[in-house]
C-alpha cells in the first residue's frame, strides 16, 4: 500500500517537471521570435532611413533655387516724383533790355541812367602823365550819369560789362588822367545819391558802330542796360561839376 502511494506522488512531480520544462522553452522560443522581429523591425528601419536619405539627396533645395525674374513691369510712379518736378520748373521773370541813348535815359523806381557824352581822343594830357592810344586806335569815351534812388549802396562793377567794336568783343581799359575831370564810374554810389564817370575803350581809327550791355542789375532788378553809337553820336559832354551830384 505504501509502495503505491509513493510511486502515486513520484508520478505526480514527474508530470509536474514535465509541464514546468515545456513553458520554459516555449517561453524561450517567444522570446527568440521576439528578439528576431525587433531585429528586423531594425533593419527595416535603417532600410527605409537609407532609402529617406538617397531620395533627400535626389530632391532639388527649393531654398537655394534663383527665383526666375519677373516679367512684371516695376511701379516707378515713386521715383518719377522728382522729374515731375524738374519737368515743370518754377517760371523765371523776365529780364527787361532797357535801352539809352544820347536821347534816351532810363528809369525805374531804383534807378535813372543818363548817357552824358561820348568823345574820341588820340592823346589825353595833364601835368604829369600823358595817354597815349595805340598806332591805329583812338580812345573811345562814353560819359554817364548814374542816380541810386534804392535803399542800397550801388557798386558798377566792370565784370558785368560787355561791348563789341564793328561785331569784335572788346574789353575796356583805363586812363590815368581823368577826362573832362569825370573820374571812372566803377565805384560805388550810395543810397538816395547821383554820381557821374566814365568808361573808356580802345577802338580802331575806322570804327562804325559800337555796343555796350551792362548787366550789374540783371539779377537785382531784372533789368539789362544797353546802348548802341556810331560815330554820328559823338559829342562833348559839359565839364564834370562835383557841386551837381551832391
Amino acid at each position: 500500500m505504501r509502495k503505491r502511494i509513493y510511486l502515486t506522488t513520484l508520478a505526480v512531480l514527474l508530470s509536474i517537471n514535465i509541464l514546468g520544462c515545456g513553458k520554459i522553452e516555449d517561453n524561450s522560443d517567444k522570446s527568440s521570435v521576439s528578439n528576431s522581429n525587433i531585429e528586423n523591425t531594425d533593419d527595416e528601419n535603417n532600410t527605409n532611413n537609407n532609402d529617406t536619405n538617397i531620395d533627400n539627396s535626389n530632391t532639388p533645395d527649393t531654398n537655394t533655387e534663383v527665383p526666375a525674374e519677373s516679367s512684371v513691369p516695376e511701379d516707378n510712379t515713386s521715383n518719377n516724383t522728382g522729374d515731375d518736378d524738374n519737368s515743370n520748373p518754377a517760371p523765371t521773370q523776365k529780364v527787361e533790355v532797357a535801352k539809352v541813348s544820347m536821347k534816351q535815359q532810363y528809369s525805374d523806381i531804383n534807378k535813372v541812367v543818363k548817357i552824358l557824352g561820348l568823345k574820341e581822343y588820340k592823346k589825353i594830357e595833364s601835368d604829369k602823365y600823358t595817354d597815349v592810344a595805340p598806332k591805329g586806335k583812338k580812345y573811345l569815351v562814353l560819359f554817364l550819369s548814374i542816380q541810386n534812388d534804392s535803399l542800397e549802396d550801388y557798386y558798377i562793377n566792370y565784370n558785368y560789362l560787355s561791348a563789341k567794336v564793328d561785331g569784335e568783343s572788346i574789353d575796356n581799359t583805363f586812363l590815368v588822367n581823368e577826362p573832362k575831370n569825370y573820374k571812372t564810374i566803377f565805384d560805388h554810389i550810395e543810397a538816395g545819391k547821383r554820381d557821374a564817370g566814365f568808361i573808356v575803350w580802345e577802338v580802331p581809327e575806322d570804327w562804325s558802330k559800337f555796343e555796350m550791355t551792362y548787366d550789374g542789375w540783371k539779377d537785382i532788378d531784372n533789368v539789362s542796360i544797353k546802348a548802341k553809337f556810331t560815330p554820328k553820336d559823338l559829342s562833348n559832354p559839359i565839364l564834370y561839376n562835383p557841386n551837381h551830384y551832391l
